[in-house]
């Protein structure tokens, strides 16, 4: 048996169900998907890509603001004109 397949069978042994779920990765392919952003976007500068990108970033601005405090969010924020010398 390869490794996948008894991988596979200790999964299932343990309780867990058939289908796997997508996984953190998966799920945010599929959020990038959802804003029409693919593969192929994902190095370029915004105004080179397809897709909704500056809907995407509105979403995750969006998602910050509703899980981070306001100490957490700034702490996390950047400022290109506030660059050290």
């Amino acid at each position: 048996m390869t490794r996948e397949v008894e991988a596979e069978f200790l999964r299932l042994r343990s309780g867990l169900p058939k289908v796997s779920s997508e996984g953190k990765h998966g799920l945010g392919l599929k959020l990038l998907r959802q804003f029409g952003i693919q593969p192929q976007d994902y190095d370029k500068a915004d105004n080179e890509a397809q897709g909704d990108v500056l809907g995407f970033a509105a979403h995750i601005e969006k998602a910050f603001e509703s899980a981070l405090s306001v100490e957490q969010k700034d702490a996390l924020s950047w400022d290109g004109a506030q660059e050290a010398d």
